[in-house]
């Protein structure tokens, strides 16, 4: 077996006491054989992550899944994907805002720690910014990937992507049954369908060459933003994100390819796929931990699209465009969220994690196998997902989670607390407003009032009872 790397950066006081663990790092430490000693060391990490913290007052509920989820987590996909980006040839690795930001801060520890000659760099990009710069061939399928994580926007604000006003095309609009009344809310998956229909259509009127001439203004701004971040340099470069369809990985491949045949590589946590969207036009995509397009990795991968936002938390806002300022196209950030207080800035959650990343001892990595930590990286995060305490429930189910854009942005908790009658409804599969897509149930049972956990309690046992008595019935009919 072949190892590599340092030993930690951060003096270390004493051996661990093993009586004081978190029960994230017991989990790890049952991974440490089968994953060749590297889940040893990152329950190691953990635990002086947690101890390096103690005296700044950070409560456990907090600290202990900062150090034993989020910190295996991301260090280890960081350290993937540079040696992934080593082993391919790529010279330069760019970070993704806004969840590359804490990888990139993680990759400046780690890459001279592992001996690593690649360039790391950042780039402000997002989906709203960017895509649209595919759309001056205007075909069905760049307008769909232009349109991507829309569905919680309204219709206006799903135009504004394609550079349109509902207004310009309201005749068209109509002819689809969506009328006035329905700009501003929410379009079905089907209404949603014949609008991409309707765009593609009309790409040789009037208004497919208002599209293209706005769009190709807006690829000219993002071109040069692009150009001066270095990304058309003759270089092999790879891109580094967390977790989608990786739709920016996309753009970037096909704008960089119009200017340089250097190739382009993508890196995700965890690439998902959507069927109505065309599969052409994408460069080699890297997974760490579940790949939907080839079927590999793990399946069940519930919260962690919406753990790794939070992990990877910000205080700005997302990309919504560039701008010129004085010859030099600079990146225009929306408001940051004001909803989040200081327990949720990006320096209260990022410093544990550099501690991890500098704590956590290298000799212990697997050279020809990276992913060996998979499996109890997962593990503690189903732990956390499934089985949250109490306080944990209580301490991350109040994080102000950024939903839909545009006129539809708002926070959401999430895992708000429930009256009764929202509860049922959410234990019935319905829609609740104030509830977050693909929600996280068990914090939000665990945070439930006695009142509604009893009465929910109670329910579940009048409806088994009802069962029993059905079936003595039929039994004796």
């Amino acid at each position: 077996m072949q190892f590599f790397g340092d030993r930690p950066q951060v003096e270390l006081a004493g051996p661990i006491n093993w009586e004081q663990h978190s029960r994230f790092e017991a989990s790890l430490r049952k991974a440490h054989a089968s994953s060749g000693g590297s889940c040893g060391a990152l329950a190691d990490a953990s635990y002086w992550t947690r101890q390096q913290h103690a005296r700044e007052s950070l409560p456990p509920a907090f600290l202990d899944v900062v150090a034993g989820v989020a910190g295996p987590l991301l260090t280890s996909y960081t350290v993937w994907a540079l040696l992934a980006a080593q082993a391919r040839g790529l010279r330069r690795l760019y970070f993704l805002s806004r969840e590359g930001d804490v990888l990139f801060e993680l990759a400046t520890i780690l890459a001279p720690r592992l001996e690593l000659a690649i360039e790391l760099r950042q780039l402000y990009v997002s989906r709203p910014a960017i895509n649209v710069a595919l759309l001056s061939d205007f075909r069905r399928a760049d307008l769909a990937w232009a349109l991507t994580h829309t569905g919680s926007m309204s219709l206006a604000s799903i135009l504004e992507r394609v550079c349109l006003q509902a207004s310009e095309v309201q005749d068209h609009l109509e002819g689809i049954g969506l009328g006035r009344d329905r700009w501003n809310t929410r379009i079905t998956d089907d209404e949603f369908s014949a609008l991409v229909d309707l765009l593609a259509s009309l790409s040789h009127a009037g208004v497919g060459q208002l599209i293209k001439e706005r769009s190709r203004q807006r690829r000219e701004r993002v071109a040069r933003y692009l150009a001066s971040a270095g990304v058309f340099d003759d270089v092999k470069v790879g891109l580094v994100d967390t977790a989608g369809t990786g739709s920016q990985v996309r753009t970037v491949h096909r704008l960089r390819q119009e200017l340089t045949a250097e190739g382009t590589e993508g890196f995700l946590v965890r690439r998902m796929w959507r069927p109505h969207l065309d599969e052409q036009g994408f460069p080699p995509i890297h997974s760490y931990l579940s790949d939907h397009c080839t079927g590999t990795g793990f399946r069940d991968m519930d919260g962690m699209n919406h753990m790794l936002e939070i992990f990877t938390v910000t205080d700005y806002g997302t990309v919504i465009g560039y701008a010129d300022n004085d010859g030099e196209v600079v990146p225009v950030f929306q408001e940051p969220v004001p909803e989040r207080s200081e327990m949720w800035t990006s320096d209260y959650m990022r410093r544990p994690l550099m501690t991890f990343a500098q704590t956590l001892s290298l000799t212990s990595w697997n050279i020809r196998n990276a992913k060996a930590p998979c499996s109890g990286i997962m593990e503690a995060f189903r732990q956390f997902w499934y089985d949250p305490t109490e306080a944990e429930a209580n301490y991350w189910g109040q994080f102000p989670y950024e939903v839909g854009a545009g006129d539809c942005f708002r926070c959401l908790e999430l895992a708000p607390q429930l009256g009764l009658r929202e509860m049922i409804a959410l234990k019935r599969g319905r829609r609740v407003e104030k509830v977050i897509v693909n929600p996280w149930y068990a914090g939000i049972s665990k945070r439930a009032s006695l009142y509604v956990a009893g009465s929910i309690a109670a329910l579940r046992h009048i409806r088994r009872a009802s069962r029993a008595l059905r079936r003595v019935v039929r039994r004796f009919a």
